[in-house]
């Protein structure tokens, strides 16, 4: 079964990057994660414990987008914890099939990868899941976004594309609020069916935060889409 991280590294898709500022993490008492399941104050605390944590396997991690822009120590347990500040922002604008309240807000998003000294090791994401072949319907993950103000999205995105003799195609969908500040999101696998000559998905961009979500430490990039030079792309 090919990767979605293969697959999704050749199509553009939409939705919410951001940029992120981090202090380093010192040790101290590990603080207890936000109520309502999320891991981010809207302030900008981001916290989490890494599960199956290989005590010395990771000692850093560090949130990236085009440049490193901040990083946190990791305890004995895998618990890291970072001060997120206002990143870089781009203007949401117009998204064709999708309602957006306010088309001039402005967002912002990043990922985390995970280092062993100066070497990166993996990727760090909160996620129902624990291989990067997404192709199970229900299988989700977070995405942290700041916005300079509240908006709305709803509607459906379809993206089709051709390379060789297989077509994809891919249903976006979005019911969600943002808030002003930081917003825990999250991206849900709807449906998936694979042939050798045709890849149709479905995925759903929602603020509903489940129990089964917990911080992995992927050895290798599990991003599922390419950077896009827009605030918008469903990066799933």
């Amino acid at each position: 079964m090919q990767k979605l991280s293969t697959i999704y590294m050749k199509t553009i898709l939409t939705f919410i990057l951001v940029a992120v500022c981090v202090t380093f993490f010192s040790c101290q008492k590990e603080e207890k994660l936000p109520v309502n399941l999320t891991s981010v104050t809207n302030s900008g605390i981001l916290s989490g414990t890494i599960v199956d944590y290989e005590a010395g396997s990771v000692d850093s991690v560090k949130s990236l987008d085009s440049t490193i822009l901040g990083r946190s120590g990791v305890s004995s347990s895998g618990y890291f914890t970072m001060e997120l500040i206002i990143p870089p922002l781009l203007k949401m604008g117009v998204l064709s099939g999708v309602q957006v309240s306010d088309t001039m807000a402005m967002t912002g998003s990043f990922y985390i990868n995970s280092f062993k000294g100066i070497n990166a090791t993996g990727e760090l994401k909160k996620c129902n899941f624990a291989t990067d072949t997404l192709n199970k319907p229900g299988m989700s993950y977070a995405l942290f976004v700041y916005s300079d103000r509240a908006f709305t999205m709803n509607g459906m995105r379809n993206q089709t594309s051709t390379w060789g003799n297989k077509t994809y195609s891919y249903d976006n969908n979005y019911d969600l609020a943002i808030n002003k500040g930081w917003n825990e999101l999250i991206v849900k696998l709807i449906s998936y069916n694979e042939t050798t000559t045709s890849l149709r998905s479905s995925v759903i961009l929602t603020n509903t935060i489940t129990a089964d979500l917990q911080w992995r430490n992927f050895k290798h990039s599990v991003s599922f889409a390419p950077k896009r030079k827009s605030s918008l792309k469903m990066d799933f």
